[in-house]
């Protein structure tokens, strides 16, 4: 509690706000929680930079009222992970992840927003993780280990439909953090973890036409 007490700022939230600033263009900035999202609505405030919220418990009226002020006047728009369902952003070709979700469809599911049919513009994706947490090893396997933004946007789900056979993701991930003792531990486990991710790419990548075919009608469906 005390180095919890210790702590004076939030590297995050500046970061955050540094890379709005310097960006001047339309950022959606997506968080996990509720009280994150409040958080940086008022830090954000607090430093003379306006932000819109969108969440899921919104009315559809004041979603749409949201959506125009940041599609009109506002520079940033900071979503919670229900409040981006469903919703198009191909004006804005800014994201920021403040928080990661455990699940890397997730991730996928909230690029796919952005980078969608019709977006005219390269979009530009800044992960943001506290070294030394589980953000930090979540983002080593997205970047390292299975290198999810180079992929088609539609892959991944082949890969972890594949893994998900045995178990979730997200219920390894919360297996390796409560069963592993040391640092050491999470590395190695987080490691063997990503080889098996690597693998399942190999194969989907060595059946290739078979999937892509897959992968097409998947897109046609939706």
């Amino acid at each position: 509690m005390a180095h919890i007490k210790a702590i004076k700022e939030n590297t995050k939230a500046e970061k955050t706000m540094e890379l709005v600033r310097n960006m001047n263009e339309k950022v959606i900035i997506f968080t996990e929680y509720r009280a994150t999202q409040e958080y940086l609505l008022n830090y954000f405030r607090n430093n003379g930079l306006t932000a819109v919220p969108y969440r899921g418990g919104m009315n559809r009226g004041k979603k749409d009222w949201m959506m125009d002020l940041f599609r009109g006047r506002v520079q940033a728009m900071i979503a919670t992970e229900a409040g981006g369902e469903g919703i198009n952003l191909q004006f804005c070709h800014h994201m920021i992840n403040f928080d990661l979700p455990w699940n890397p469809m997730r991730v996928e599911q909230r690029i796919g927003r952005v980078h969608r049919l019709g977006q005219q513009n390269d979009v530009n994706i800044f992960n943001l993780s506290t070294s030394g947490t589980i953000e930090e090893h979540i983002l080593n396997l997205l970047h390292e280990k299975i290198n999810m933004f180079e992929m088609v946007i539609g892959g991944l789900d082949v890969i972890l439909e594949r893994l998900e056979k045995k178990e979730s993701i997200e219920k390894s991930l919360y297996k390796i953090m409560l069963e592993s003792q040391t640092d050491e531990d999470i590395r190695r486990k987080m490691d063997s973890l990503g080889k098996s991710l690597n693998s399942i790419q190999r194969e989907v990548a060595d059946e290739g036409p078979a999937v892509s075919g897959l992968l097409d009608l998947r897109k046609g469906g939706s």
